[in-house]
């Protein structure tokens, strides 16, 4: 391919990079094919300060995804090409290998790494890592470690979605109010985060939910001084795994956090307002993990996002309240609320 200039103000203007606005140094380097400094800020990103645990902000799981998907698109716009468009369809083999964590009030520089591009017919396939700085306890820098990895599907077109019909039988419905549920079940998600309508039914059997959000349009303001448009959805697909993690609390009484996904297909843009519904099934858990997969439709039941082996995993952190090891407490609080008014 033949690399073509692109100076840094295209970069920070273009509306597709909400993050990559805060890049601080595009280079190449002999171990890379590129690489892209970014600087995550807590007084800037104002959702990262709505993502804590153990009192620390963390970078959630769906928003590196987002930041493999700018850096995979901009680093497609560093060749000539082609394509009359190049998108997101879609991401394999996301893995989580160290959480990105910020104190508050503070900022860290992350480093993206351009691995490899590999074509398949109309496809590019970019493989890219996320490395950050190892700090000591003294402020001294270390060494660096790799906190994520993935490869991005860059295509003319989405996918495709396969004839999926959710099962509507034997579900035990729940209209839980949206404050009592996050102070009850997700107390450290800010409020940036609670997308939950409260509507949800369940199926323990089959270990089967079916639940509504709605972002109401806090996805836009999720960065200081500018209205996001992102290639993901952070927040939609944070929804889901908001209630993934749930349903793998409920089966099993684990605080959980998101790690990994084998595969993410994309078949239309995630809408910023109006309900969306999630449907999750848990196809193995044990004290560890709990691995699932899950379909996302709009308000018109058509097919928005398909994800499946994600791996929730046991999260220490995420263990400090009573609800969390309390069966009692946890279902007790959920019965309260089972189908007491019209599911909506």
């Amino acid at each position: 391919m033949k690399e073509t200039t692109l100076t840094n103000n295209a970069m920070i203007t273009d509306p597709k990079f909400a993050h990559l606005k805060a890049c601080t140094e595009v280079y190449n380097d002999h171990n890379y094919k590129q690489s892209l400094k970014i600087t995550l800020d807590t007084n800037y990103h104002s959702y990262l300060c709505h993502h804590t645990f153990g009192g620390k902000c963390y970078v959630p799981a769906t928003m590196i995804m987002e930041l493999f998907a700018e850096s995979a698109l901009f680093f497609t716009s560093r060749f000539a090409t082609k394509d009359k468009d190049n998108l997101i369809a879609g991401i394999e083999n996301f893995n989580v290998l160290r959480a990105i964590t910020i104190e508050y009030g503070n900022k860290i520089e992350a480093q993206i790494n351009l691995i490899e591009i590999s074509v398949q017919g109309s496809l590019k396939i970019l493989s890219i890592e996320i490395l950050s700085k190892r700090i000591a306890e003294s402020g001294r820098v270390i060494g660096s470690r790799i906190n994520a990895t993935c490869e991005v599907i860059i295509s003319p077109n989405l996918y495709t979605p396969a004839k999926f019909i959710s099962p509507n039988h034997n579900f035990k419905q729940y209209c839980f109010p949206k404050e009592l549920f996050y102070e009850y079940y997700f107390a450290s998600l800010g409020k940036m985060f609670q997308t939950q309508t409260g509507n949800f039914k369940i199926n323990l059997e089959e270990k089967m939910l079916i639940g509504t959000y709605n972002l109401e349009g806090k996805e836009r303001n999720f960065i200081n001084g500018q209205e996001c448009d992102f290639i993901l959805s952070p927040l939609g697909l944070d929804s889901c795994l908001q209630y993934t993690v749930f349903l793998s609390r409920l089966l099993a009484l684990k605080g959980r956090l998101p790690v990994s996904c084998r595969k993410l297909q994309i078949f239309r843009n995630h809408p910023v307002n109006g309900n969306c519904n999630v449907y999750v099934q848990c196809q193995k858990i044990d004290d560890s993990i709990m691995d699932a997969f899950f379909w996302i439709f709009d308000q018109c039941d058509k097919p928005i996002v398909y994800v499946e082996n994600v791996i929730v995993q046991y999260a220490p952190v995420n263990n400090t309240t009573e609800i969390y090891t309390n069966k009692d407490l946890f279902s007790g609080l959920l019965e309260k609320h089972c189908y007491k008014s019209p599911w909506n």
